[in-house]
């Protein structure tokens, strides 16, 4: 069934692309962080055939007990499990300790003759059972009287790669899981720098973590998830997650300051108390855990009750790809916030975006972000802007992370190179299988590239496991 036997690690690295032409190089930082940043990685569940199952319940019981460093929890639906890791430090850190646990995950995942599929949206037909109990599953129900019935089926038809970076020190007050109301302008400036660099990012890390080309088995773009999960206008798959309150999944507007990012966090907090309300429900009942004004969005950049700027708009992917996210996520946020860079949407980061001058990074403003995510889900890299823009931001990380962060994004690289990303090689997949006719798939030929992709899962831990195992303890910061 799965295979447990990796195949060679992956040839060596590219040469890395040259910096941007007149980019003012800052100096590398290697002092330690004690920011802590952590990741969730969702996953379906197959049978020896690639179909997907609905047995979370069974694996999580039987694995839970099992587990040291890392957690597994129920998601939406009864066919996907979410993997989270405990906050640390360094990349080096997450990857060391999740990967001592995630083997075991394969090990009793393969003893209980399921896989795991880790792509965005399952390529054929998924018949996954939603979490509709009136006791146990209350968060869920509430969900699906409010956003609509085709809407929470949905939502169990896409995964996805939540990455966390934690708030400034003194910013966050965890005992009331919102700001500090005396925090200071500096901290202030630095959370809205950090809030607008993940907004930023959005376009170009969910066109390096895109996997899902096909939704229902039909042939979407290159990031069905993000067509079918977001609401965006005119860009939407039918029925969308957040169609009918887009508000609560689009794609953020950059803040122009931080009174403005706290006033759109308690405007949405209160219109989702408000149609909880209209079905007799309230936070509390919606809550995970303890009730929090940040719970009251699923948009791709999100403040979070656990005091961390959430980007969580990236489809899942191999482990390799999802480990580059994770770096340019995390490096990239401390950079912005050691060095107070301050990141500035404007007309030059449209026509040159992420180009560091001083203390500021160009990012592109509004118009342009949303035309890269138009482009990005329809085209992925094969679209120009977008090559460019992914092109751009590796640049820039080449100029200010140290030699093994920049080797670590080896996968990133290569799609740059290749202009192919993993939802390209699905569909090579798809047409090795099916022939030149790949618009529809076969339910034969989803299976095939699931099991495909479950099957992969042991090569991808030793290649990311190789990958940062020679990492100091300072060249990870």
């Amino acid at each position: 069934m799965f295979k447990s036997q990796c195949n060679p690690l992956l040839s060596k690295l590219l040469n890395p692309t040259k910096a941007l032409k007149g980019m003012i190089r800052l100096p590398r930082f290697n002092m330690p962080s004690t920011r802590m940043f952590g990741i969730e990685l969702e996953f379906y569940l197959l049978n020896m055939d690639g179909v997907i199952i609905n047995s979370a319940d069974t694996v999580i019981d039987e694995l839970k007990k099992k587990l040291h460093e890392i957690d597994i929890k129920k998601e939406c639906a009864h066919s996907m499990i979410e993997i989270t890791s405990f906050p640390h430090l360094s990349s080096a850190e997450v990857f060391g300790k999740f990967f001592s646990d995630f083997e075991t995950i394969l090990y009793e995942a393969e003893r209980l003759e399921v896989g795991l599929f880790n792509y965005g949206c399952y390529p054929g037909k998924n018949q996954t059972l939603m979490r509709t109990d009136m006791l146990t599953d209350t968060r869920y129900v509430a969900y699906r009287k409010i956003f609509g019935e085709k809407e929470f089926l949905n939502a169990g038809k896409c995964i996805g790669f939540h990455c966390h970076y934690s708030l400034p020190h003194n910013s966050f007050n965890r005992n009331v899981k919102f700001f500090f109301l005396d925090i200071k302008p500096r901290k202030q400036k630095t959370v809205l720098d950090l809030f607008n660099l993940a907004v930023a990012l959005d376009p170009a890390l969910t066109t390096f973590l895109q996997s899902s080309p096909y939704f229902e088995g039909a042939l979407a773009g290159k990031d069905a998830r993000l067509l079918a999960y977001r609401g965006e206008p005119d860009i939407s798959l039918p029925n969308s997650v957040y169609s009918k309150y887009p508000q609560f999944g689009t794609l953020n507007e950059y803040a122009s300051d931080f009174n403005e990012l706290v006033k759109r966090i308690r405007e949405r907090s209160a219109k989702l108390s408000t149609l909880l309300a209209e079905h007799g429900y309230s936070l509390k009942d919606f809550a995970k855990e303890e009730v929090s004004l940040l719970d009251s969005s699923w948009k791709p950049v999100k403040i979070n009750a656990h005091g961390t700027v959430e980007s969580r708009g990236m489809d899942m992917n191999t482990l390799p790809v999802i480990a580059s996210g994770t770096v340019v996520i995390k490096n990239l946020s401390r950079y912005v916030e050691k060095n107070n860079i301050h990141v500035q949407p404007s007309e030059t980061g449209d026509s040159e975006p992420f180009a560091l001058e001083d203390d500021t990074l160009h990012v592109p403003q509004r118009e342009r972000i949303l035309e890269l995510q138009k482009n990005s889900a329809f085209v992925g890299m094969e679209n120009p802007m977008v090559h460019d823009y992914t092109r751009r931001l590796l640049r820039l990380t080449k100029t200010i992370f140290s030699k093994e962060q920049y080797q670590s994004l080896h996968p990133f690289v290569m799609m740059i190179d290749e202009r192919k990303t993993t939802s390209d090689k699905i569909l090579e997949q798809a047409r090795k299988i099916q022939g030149k006719n790949i618009e529809v798939l076969d339910q034969e030929t989803a299976q095939k590239i699931a099991v495909k992709c479950a099957d992969h899962l042991y090569k991808d831990v030793l290649t990311t496991k190789k990958t940062f195992e020679g990492f100091t303890t300072s060249s990870v910061y």
